[in-house]
Parts: structure tokens; sequence; C-alpha cells
């Protein structure tokens, strides 16, 4: 996957919906909460991979798992490669990922499609591609 596709994050959302990056210093603080404010932020790949929600909030926390969390945006990255392939591009991620956790287990998301063209085209490709993929969008 090209380090040039944007994501965002809010939700982080890769494709058409986020067509500009911007500077990790952008990224808000998280607030007393551990959330970040809501709000879409839009960061290639390279910068989610370098961003705080990867390598922590300054200070970092006690127990923060940069690894583990940079292992999950490999993983992402595979998954929305092979999303992009079959033109879903309205991709966003949420949960512990996007929070002040520590070590979270997994990163929550969803995709935005057109009900028939999903059904009828996209949902037949992705099995194609990973007949594992999660095929219920939200």
């Amino acid at each position: 996957m090209s380090n040039t596709t944007t994501w965002c994050i809010m939700a982080l959302l890769v494709g058409k919906g986020c067509a500009f990056s911007v500077p990790n210093s952008l990224l808000p603080d998280f607030t007393a909460e551990g959330l970040l404010p809501p709000g879409d932020y839009p960061l290639t790949l390279q910068q989610l991979s370098q961003s705080m929600l990867v390598v922590g909030p300054r200070p970092v926390p006690p127990g923060w798992d940069a690894p583990g969390r940079r292992g999950l945006v490999n993983n992402l990255a595979v998954l929305v490669g092979q999303l992009r392939q079959v033109g879903i591009t309205d991709i966003y991620i949420a949960g512990s990922f996007v929070q002040n956790k520590p070590d979270p287990d997994d990163i929550d998301g969803y995709y935005v499609v057109d009900p028939l063209t999903y059904a009828t085209t996209q949902q037949p490709r992705l099995l194609q591609i990973n007949p594992l993929i999660p095929l219920v969008p939200a």
C-alpha cells in the first residue's frame, strides 16, 4: 500500500472523503477522558504509524505498547488494501485504538458502501480475495 493513502481518525477514514493530509502535529491531544476530540483527522499511513496513536502521547504512559499498535496498523493496511481492490474507500476506524488505552487488542472499524453495489459486486469479489474478511457493512 502506498504511503500516500489518506487516513482520517475519529474514526479514521480511508479514501475519497480524506483527500488531504494533516501534519502529525495537528493531531489533537487526548481529552482528560483519554479520547480524541470528535472529528475526522486525515493522516497518511506513514503519519498514522508515526502518530501518538502508535508511538504514544507525551509523556508516554506506562505500559504503552508501540510495537503492538504498529502491528495493528500493519494488519489494518492489509485489510484496507483488500477493500480498496473492490472500490471501497470510505473506511473508518475507532475504538480503543484511537483512545489513550496503552494496549488495545484490535482496531474497531466500519466501511460505508452502497448496499446494492456491495451485495452484487463488492462482497463477492471480497470473498475471492479473502474468505475471512468481515462482510457485514455497518
